[in-house]
């Protein structure tokens, strides 16, 4: 009896210190940290990140998906990991669009840039925000570019980010928000890699700004880095475009572009029977910078003016008139013709016609007007080459 007693008592306490393991571990999970059951991409596509459920653009990240899908991170963001995912919120891109000079859509701003920015925010590793301590250094997906190659996210003493960004100290204000493949941190500051910063910042509502930032305008800037190729920088093609407003009100100059966008280098191309890159090949350096600088036409104290097709109220521009003559910066005498027949390829029956060294006239319509600047430049979009 007492045997059987013993043996009962022994399988009791079995199953009691089993019991008690079990509990303690479920009270470990219970007190740990949650992790969302999917990946990244999942959680910051969860209604407690939609601006439209939690009515909050510090809470939301509705603007960093839309940019993650457009620009193909999405795979990433979802991939096996583990990555780390520095995530700014709604109200860190609505800051960042209203930095002056910025595009106001940043879809028409280059997409290799923008991905570049967006690859910036994912490191390749599980970083917990106990590790984001001062003077850590993540690098990052962004690869960076020849001048500096070895962008990373460092951080500050206070525990801040220092990116290429202007704020200095980004504050992380959501962290170690855990998923399958890895952990995200909102921050209330889109993060620019430092090349990029520096590259583009002094650039902002310029001409260089609209060119070197703009969707439309990638081959025209692969024609200009090839313009400036061995040409002293003060003389360059950027140059002229990033004249900054300080400088341009100080001596009275003010700058007419007239820019050629991908469609025009595209269909020249085509016609050709040749590839984008082969068009660009067929113009020598030289040459590149002929055409270009006939698309410039810079005015002084005596004739502080723009060009425009439209009447800008207040803007101090002069609008063009059938037999206006321009001189480009280049030396070609343009002149402009105005009242033709409005088409798909000329909107506002504008043209500027021009001779050509080697014989005939450049005619070149007007396809987009009147994209004015801070210091007071216009650019307009033309579908054709000024040519020497």
């Amino acid at each position: 009896m007492n045997l059987r007693f013993f043996s009962y008592m022994k399988h009791a306490l079995m199953v009691s210190a089993m019991l008690a393991i079990v509990g303690i571990s479920g009270c470990d999970d219970e007190d740990g940290p949650t992790v969302f059951n999917g990946t990244i991409m999942d959680l910051i596509k969860s209604d407690q990140y939609k601006q439209s459920v939690n009515g909050d653009d510090t809470k939301s990240l509705d603007s960093l998906v839309k940019y993650l899908e457009y620009h193909d991170l999405d795979v990433v963001v979802a991939g096996t990991g583990p990555i780390t995912l520095f995530a700014p919120n709604n109200a860190a891109f609505k800051s960042l669009i209203a930095t002056p000079g910025f595009p106001a859509d940043i879809r028409k701003i280059d997409p290799n840039i923008v991905k570049g920015v967006l690859s910036y925010h994912v490191v390749a590793d599980e970083v917990k925000k106990s590790e984001i301590a001062s003077g850590a250094s993540f690098s990052t997906a962004f690869t960076g570019t020849a001048n500096n190659p070895n962008d990373k996210i460092n951080v500050n003493s206070d525990g801040t980010l220092l990116t290429g960004s202007t704020n200095q100290a980004i504050v992380i204000t959501e962290s170690d928000k855990l998923a399958t493949n890895g952990v995200v941190h909102v921050t209330g500051t889109v993060l620019i890699p430092q090349s990029v910063g520096a590259s583009l910042t002094p650039i902002l509502g310029t001409l260089a700004g609209s060119v070197f930032l703009g969707a439309d305008f990638t081959t025209l800037v692969k024609m200009i880095n090839k313009a400036d190729a061995g040409v002293a920088a003060a003389d360059q093609i950027r140059t002229l475009l990033a004249t900054p407003a300080a400088t341009e009100t100080s001596s009275n100059l003010r700058r007419t572009f007239f820019a050629i966008p991908n469609a025009y280098f595209s269909a020249a191309a085509q016609a050709q029977g040749i590839t984008v890159d082969q068009l660009l090949a067929s113009f020598s350096a030289t040459a590149s910078r002929a055409i270009l600088l006939n698309h410039f036409v810079t005015t002084n104290t005596a004739n502080r003016n723009t060009y425009t097709v439209s009447d800008i109220a207040g803007s101090g521009d002069v609008q063009f008139t059938t037999g206006m003559q321009l001189t480009s910066n280049g030396g070609k005498v343009l002149t402009m013709v105005t009242g033709q027949t409005v088409s798909a390829q000329n909107p506002y029956g504008v043209v500027i016609t021009a001779p050509k060294a080697a014989g005939g006239v450049s005619q070149v319509p007007i396809a987009v007007k009147d994209i004015t600047h801070a210091n007071g430049s216009v650019l307009h979009a033309v579908l054709g080459f000024i040519v020497p």
